[in-house]
């Protein structure tokens, strides 16, 4: 499936460390099923980023691929996988961001997240941390 995630918006995490997908991507993550298989993992400028389970797995392989050729993408391979857990996105659109991941990224529970899609993945921020990734360079798009 090729997906598009656009969405930006600055959301509260639950007690739990939980927060609701908006109801478009939510349709795309779950595939027409009740609930979404998921993979949130840590990316690579500390943010946890959502990938549905077959984006995730591709991508996975992209990078498997290419370090058979060069070895120097090991370390890339070995930074997405395994700093990634499988979750599940239950009825209500909540997904439960894994508390170690979490911590990592330093996001607390009830607390503000950005959240940010980015094509292929849903990225979560925290606010201060996304706003300095604009570097304030004004690509014409």
């Amino acid at each position: 499936m090729d997906y598009l995630f656009t969405n930006n918006t600055q959301v509260k995490l639950d007690e739990r460390g939980r927060f609701a997908v908006a109801l478009v991507d939510f349709d795309q993550l779950r595939h027409g099923n009740e609930v979404a298989e998921v993979y949130v993992a840590l990316g690579k400028d500390r943010q946890l980023e959502i990938w549905p389970a077959d984006a995730f797995r591709d991508k996975a392989r992209q990078l498997k691929e290419k370090a058979q050729s060069d070895p120097r993408w090991l370390l890339a391979l070995r930074r997405f996988t395994a700093n990634a857990k499988s979750v599940q996105i239950d009825k209500q659109r909540r997904v439960a961001l894994p508390i170690e991941l979490r911590t990592a990224a330093g996001i607390e529970a009830l607390k503000e997240v950005v959240v940010n899609g980015l094509y292929d993945h849903i990225e979560i921020w925290l606010p201060e941390s996304y706003n300095e990734t604009d570097d304030g360079s004004d690509l014409d798009l």
